[in-house]
């Protein structure tokens, strides 16, 4: 499983590759898998969001957790979990700790409102399950992101293990690696570079499904002290990046995967 101590460097949400009838594309979702275990990342995010229109049910959820775990076996596998109300969200953590994930990533509620406190008292339910747990704070349309309190609160919660900081708040980002003790990661795939000289332990970056190689180059020359490198490195690979984050869905993602012949479906 996860720790603290192990929660780093690039780990990428992986895109749900889905068919004509909205069912999971196993063929192309076994591609992908398959290209990223030899490249140097850290770990995959299976059942990502990344904007999708649509959500896999929960069959298609456990079989991308077993093609994730059968092709992987030196790699930290983590699995996004919706949450619309707690007893759903405690039921797919349950599902993916018995099916052998090292970890989930869970953000707060999109669809309904709830009070700070009673995200809160939610996180405390789902840490009763044991398994590590990844805070996940975004920038929504449909939800502000947390009160910086309630973010701590959580992150300081035995079990959860760290945070994923999305929100594209540069100065957030910089108050919250200063004061918490758990790992911080970078979710914002154009701020990658910036949150490294902030301190981040690694990022979490759906970019990195592409020109995953030199993603991986960026963090680990960033930690050698290599600093010019890894700035000139990322700014090589900044039109790229700022092409996948031109909508908010991840249609473009998909369209490149497609295009390089990663996915059958785009």
């Amino acid at each position: 499983m996860l720790s603290e101590e192990t929660l780093r460097g690039i780990i990428v949400p992986v895109v749900t590759p889905l068919n004509r009838e909205g069912k999971l594309d196993t063929q192309s979702f076994h591609n992908l898998i398959s290209r990223l275990k030899n490249t140097g990342i850290h770990g995959l995010i299976v059942n990502a969001s990344l904007g999708e229109g649509s959500t896999p049910g929960d069959n298609d959820i456990e079989l991308m957790i077993d093609i994730a775990k059968t092709l992987v076996e030196d790699k930290s596998i983590i699995v996004e979990i919706g949450f619309d109300h707690t007893l759903g969200a405690l039921k797919r953590t349950v599902r993916a700790k018995w099916l052998g994930a090292d970890a989930v990533l869970i953000s707060p509620p999109f669809y309904k409102r709830y009070s700070q406190e009673e995200i809160i008292n939610q996180f405390y339910r789902l840490t009763e399950t044991n398994l590590p747990i990844i805070l996940l704070d975004i920038l929504n349309r449909k939800r502000k992101p947390m009160d910086l309190t309630a973010v701590k609160t959580v992150v300081n919660m035995d079990h959860v293990i760290g945070l994923v900081e999305g929100t594209n708040d540069i100065k957030r980002l910089f108050n919250l690696v200063r004061d918490l003790s758990k790992p911080v990661l970078c979710g914002v795939d154009e701020l990658l570079f910036a949150s490294l000289c902030f301190g981040v332990k690694g990022a979490s970056i759906a970019s990195a499904q592409l020109e995953t190689d030199d993603f991986v180059k960026i963090y680990n020359l960033f930690r050698e002290g290599e600093f010019n490198k890894s700035s000139t490195l990322f700014e090589r690979l900044t039109p790229l990046i700022q092409f996948l984050s031109s909508e908010a869905s991840s249609d473009p993602l998909k369209w490149l995967l497609n295009q390089h012949g990663y996915i059958q479906t785009d």
